[in-house]
């Protein structure tokens, strides 16, 4: 009985030192009104700067973020239309090259959505078996990587291999 009591105190003092820490680590909201994260992020938002550095500035609209998407026509002459910057990637699934680096560029444009000097970019992956669209876009070969300014005019044209760095740099030579 001793053994049993001594057990079930030490569960309960633990579970009760772990439920106090949280309320100590846990931040509190100011005045204990609303939702932390909500506050937290529209305080972040409130402060954020232009890229003059004057003034906050608005978050960005969806159709404002830089978009990532299978090679569709429809979006491609959308995209040329507006006045973005494209990026193009062809692709095949046999191409080595192109699986191991397409996590990279998947996340380059995770980052690039987030940030305004990237706003109006449209990434497009094309499978370099759909030779219509690769003879539309002038690319037909595998790991082959396209940067097109916003008047239509092809800045890069580069077969090999890119990281995320090296099509973060294209795209702000582009702007």
């Amino acid at each position: 009985m001793g053994k049993l009591f001594s057990t079930g105190f030490l569960a309960m003092l633990l579970v009760a030192a772990v439920f106090f820490a949280g309320c100590i680590s846990a931040p509190q909201a100011p005045n204990g009104q609303g939702n932390t994260t909500q506050n937290t992020s529209q305080q972040n938002n409130a402060s954020t700067q232009n890229e003059s550095g004057q003034g906050p500035q608005l978050p960005l609209l969806q159709s404002e973020r830089a978009t990532y998407l299978d090679f569709n026509p429809q979006e491609y002459m959308a995209a040329r239309a507006a006045g973005k910057i494209i990026y193009i990637e062809v692709y095949s699934a046999q191409c080595m090259q192109c699986i191991f680096f397409e996590d990279e560029m998947e996340e380059a444009f995770i980052h690039m959505a987030s940030e305004r000097k990237y706003a109006n970019v449209s990434g497009f992956k094309l499978d370099a078996a759909n030779g219509e669209f690769a003879s539309m876009v002038g690319a037909s070969v595998p790991n082959t990587h396209m940067v097109i300014s916003r008047s239509g005019t092809v800045l890069t044209n580069y077969t090999g291999d890119w990281d995320r760095q090296t099509l973060l740099d294209a795209i702000a030579r582009a702007t």
